[in-house]
C-alpha cells in the first residue's frame, strides 16, 4: 500500500519535513550526549539517514533519495549551527535543577 505524500501544500514540503526531523533529531542527540555530539553524533545521523534511503530501495514501495539525503544533511547541520544556542538555554536550566 504506497504511502501519501504529507498534506503540505508547499514546494517541496516533504523535503522541509525531512530538514525539521533531522533537526529535531540533533538537538535532541546533542542534550543527550553533548560532549559526544561533535563530530560523532551528527556522523552517526548522517549514516543513519543514509541506511533509511537505502533501505527504502528495497521495499518494493518506496524510493530512496540523494534530495531527501541533502535535507536530512541540512537539518543535521542547522543543529550543528544552533548547538552553541541550544547549549546557552540549556545552562541555566541544569544549574536550576542542581540547586533545588
Amino acid at each position: 500500500m504506497p504511502l501519501e505524500q504529507p498534506p503540505i501544500d508547499i514546494n517541496h514540503g516533504d523535503k522541509l519535513l525531512h530538514m525539521l526531523a533531522y533537526l529535531a533529531l540533533g538537538l535532541l542527540l546533542e542534550r543527550a550526549a553533548p560532549e559526544r555530539f561533535v563530530p560523532w553524533g551528527a556522523l552517526a545521523l548522517l549514516a543513519y539517514s543514509g541506511v533509511i534511503e537505502l533501505v527504502q530501495q528495497q521495499t518494493g514501495y518506496r524510493t530512496g533519495s540523494w534530495a531527501d539525503m541533502l535535507a536530512n544533511g541540512s537539518g543535521i547541520l542547522l543543529a550543528l549551527v544552533l548547538r552553541p544556542l541550544v547549549l546557552r538555554m540549556a545552562s541555566p536550566l541544569s544549574q536550576r535543577q542542581h540547586t533545588s
